[in-house]
């Protein structure tokens, strides 16, 4: 594997470690490579892995997004898992 590639898999599992740690439920078949995510039971925000892509906009690097509950007016966030998002 590239070092690239097994930076971002290590980012991962450090990642659904974290996630185990604090409590928050895996749903999915596999929550850690993109396939589902992780629901924090206290707030009900749900947190999903994204292996990222190119897409018309451009590149998309690796990053997890933060989505809210139903009801929310807070927009969905985006956290990067390595040094940036996306190439723009």
């Amino acid at each position: 594997l590239s070092i690239r590639r097994q930076r971002q898999m290590c980012i991962r599992d450090r990642i659904d470690k974290m996630f185990k740690d604090k409590g928050f439920q895996p749903r999915g078949p596999y929550p850690m490579g993109g396939k589902g995510g992780y629901v924090n039971p206290k707030t009900g925000r749900s947190y999903h892995i994204d292996p990222g892509g190119k897409y018309k906009k451009g590149t998309e690097y690796p990053h997890v997004d933060v989505n809210r509950t139903n009801g929310s007016i807070l927009p969905k966030k985006k956290y990067p898992l390595g040094d940036k998002l996306n190439d723009n």
